[in-house]
């Protein structure tokens, strides 16, 4: 068989210009999808099995190629099959995403007028997937982060709980090198695991996601909406074991389910203010509840984590005006509020200890604040 990703390049080879915008693009009925960095646009997607993306420069390509699940036996023989087709040199890795057979690989291949280079990700399963990410190789270095976030960008199924493939291919959510971490709430105590790993693994991801959003110079508001959300889907299924103690301790209290925002709301508020002073500038949410401090990114993630996982509608807000983040809650009460949609949202300050629905007069005007909307499972 002839893989049609071939006849694809050669079209985004030589378009002359991209036709319209693909941030987020769906990609079939059970919810599988990307979620583009901010600028890349749709290069063909006449074929609904064979879309076709470019960067604003027309300078690197991403691909996502479905087939019937009985295509190929194997994410090797896909892959091997890619190779061979493309007279490509490299290898690839095998490792499981989401219990599907896949193969993630870096490759070096001609196209007859410049040599190219890119990653591929093969996914055997009831559909076979082939996600293709690529460039000039005199342009790889600089186009990397940018290809490996298209390809994490990728959402299975719907399975937006769950990290994107390169992420998971980095490591994965079931590694379970556990250590235990105490963590105090008020006068109490609660104790759940982490896997110190994962940490160095959302660390990554976080500071590639940063490079990628410091290259955008238009229409920043969707640049920085994107960037939170690749994080926010690489933290929320680490953060169950948070989620599973958090529970129990709430559950064994007692404690109503329309308390459970402000007493979050209070134990992120009592963490250490702390920055990384990276490019990110900012520790992972799963981070932040295991050393009990970071900044107002960090912290309103967590917090906005957190509530998802006890269904509680809550969205963060942030602001380069205010050069600050807050969350937004879903709850009745008095103070400040954030109207989007039809939903009032109650603001809630995470570094300040300060009662919810309060913020600092000179953040108040809602037209400072940029909201970012999540998926909630």
């Amino acid at each position: 068989m002839h893989l049609r990703f071939v006849v694809l390049f050669l079209i985004s080879a030589i378009l002359p210009a991209a036709v319209c915008f693909a941030l987020e693009f769906s990609l079939d009925r059970y919810g599988s999808m990307v979620d583009l960095p901010d600028g890349w646009v749709i290069m063909d997607d006449s074929d609904p099995d064979f879309p076709s993306f470019s960067d604003s420069a027309t300078e690197a390509v991403f691909q996502v190629q479905r087939y019937p699940g009985n295509t190929f036996s194997s994410a090797r023989e896909m892959f091997q099959q890619v190779r061979t087709e493309l007279d490509g040199r490299g290898e690839g890795v095998d490792f499981d995403f989401l219990g599907n057979d896949a193969v993630f690989a870096d490759i070096f291949f001609p196209t007859g007028s410049f040599d190219a280079r890119g990653y591929w990700i093969c996914i055997n399963g009831e559909e076979d997937r082939i996600l293709l990410a690529f460039t000039g190789e005199a342009l790889f270095q600089e186009k990397s982060d940018a290809l490996l976030s298209c390809l994490d960008s990728y959402v299975h199924y719907g399975r937006f709980d769950q990290p994107g493939p390169v992420s998971y291919f980095d490591y994965p959510v079931s590694a379970l090198k556990t250590e235990p971490v105490t963590s105090t709430i008020g006068d109490k105590r609660i104790t759940w695991n982490i896997d110190l790993m994962e940490l160095d693994s959302l660390q990554y991801q976080i500071e590639r996601e940063a490079r990628v959003l410091i290259t955008y110079e238009n229409d920043r508001d969707g640049a920085w909406k994107r960037y939170y959300r690749q994080i926010y889907r690489n933290s929320y299924a680490r953060m169950k074991p948070l989620f599973t103690a958090m529970e129990r301790f709430i559950e064994a209290e007692g404690i109503p389910r329309e308390e459970i925002p402000r007493l979050l709301l209070s134990w992120v508020q009592q963490y250490t203010y702390e920055r990384t002073g990276t490019l990110s500038d900012m520790i992972s949410p799963l981070a932040s509840a295991a050393l009990a401090s970071g900044d107002c990114d960090a912290r309103g993630l967590l917090y906005v984590i957190l509530l998802h996982y006890f269904d509680i509608d809550a969205i963060l807000l942030v602001s380069s005006e205010y050069s600050h983040s807050v969350a937004g809650v879903d709850l009745e009460g008095k103070g400040a509020r954030f109207i989007l949609g039809g939903t009032s949202y109650l603001v809630a300050e995470t570094t300040e200890q300060v009662a919810l629905g309060l913020i600092a007069k000179d953040m108040a005007d809602p037209a400072g604040w940029l909201p970012v909307i999540f998926t909630r499972f």
